[in-house]
């Protein structure tokens, strides 16, 4: 039957909170989200972990991808191919190191206010993978500068990343990237097995010569991919160079699914 997506929100450095206080962490957002599955523009589950000091790391994020393996796909029908990550500030870091380390169970990642020229060095993980940064022109850490070399550095591989500026803003413009139209159609247009043209480009004239490479994340089992709903035969690597215009689609198999 029917499989939902799921996100999960990774919570910032003011949001930590004790072993007696599991609601903090949805101090920013929570009741939005809330409202945006209630009223059905988020059909999806939320998952909000929470920790005591602020930061997460590895030990969290292979808690989460058990908690979600083990659980969450099997018991409550989440979509393996559909989970998305999002944080702000401490969080947003966190979004950026999921999505690292588990880089076939992300299909989308929102980080906000969080940017480090390092995450620059794991572009061959992320670039097939959308991702949507966002970032205070004001703000001092991180500076808008780095989120900008971050972003020169994705076009110029062709990654599919988009970075939104608030010019006149500081730190805190969660709500803002909240209230972007297109933030929860981007959550729900997320699939592991949606390709992506390197520099993002899909039309052409007919006079114009056609070499794009099409890509998914690499790492998976299997995968096939088919021209107009026809299986290309020996197309079975994570990307796929296209050469004449036609409808693209692909499987990913991950285990058994």
């Amino acid at each position: 039957g029917k499989v939902y997506p799921l996100l999960i929100f990774f919570h910032g450095l003011g949001e930590a909170g004790t072993i007696y206080d599991n609601e903090y962490q949805l101090y920013h957002g929570g009741q939005l989200y809330q409202s945006m599955v209630d009223n059905g523009t988020y059909d999806g589950f939320l998952l909000y972990p929470q920790n005591t000091s602020g930061y997460f790391g590895n030990s969290q994020y292979d808690a989460l991808y058990t908690i979600v393996n083990n659980y969450m796909i099997p018991e409550c029908k989440v979509d393996p191919f559909r989970i998305t990550v999002d944080g702000l500030s401490a969080g947003g870091a966190a979004t950026w190191e999921m999505m690292f380390r588990y880089p076939k169970f992300i299909a989308g990642a929102a980080p906000i206010s969080a940017a480090s020229l390092s995450f620059r060095d794991n572009l061959s993980v992320w670039k097939y993978t959308p991702l949507w940064l966002f970032q205070g022109g004001k703000d001092m850490n991180p500076d808008p500068g780095i989120a900008q070399d971050i972003y020169t550095a994705a076009q110029a591989a062709g990654a599919n990343m988009k970075l939104t500026v608030y010019p006149d803003l500081g730190h805190g413009v969660w709500y803002n990237a909240w209230g972007e139209p297109d933030y929860f159609p981007f959550l729900n247009r997320a699939h592991k097995a949606n390709p992506w043209p390197l520099f993002g480009r899909t039309e052409f004239c007919p006079s114009d010569p056609i070499n794009v490479t099409l890509g998914l994340t690499a790492g998976f089992d299997q995968y096939e991919w088919r021209k107009d709903g026809t299986i290309i035969p020996g197309a079975t690597s994570n990307t796929l160079t296209v050469t004449t215009t036609g409808t693209y689609d692909a499987h990913v198999k991950n285990g058994n699914t």
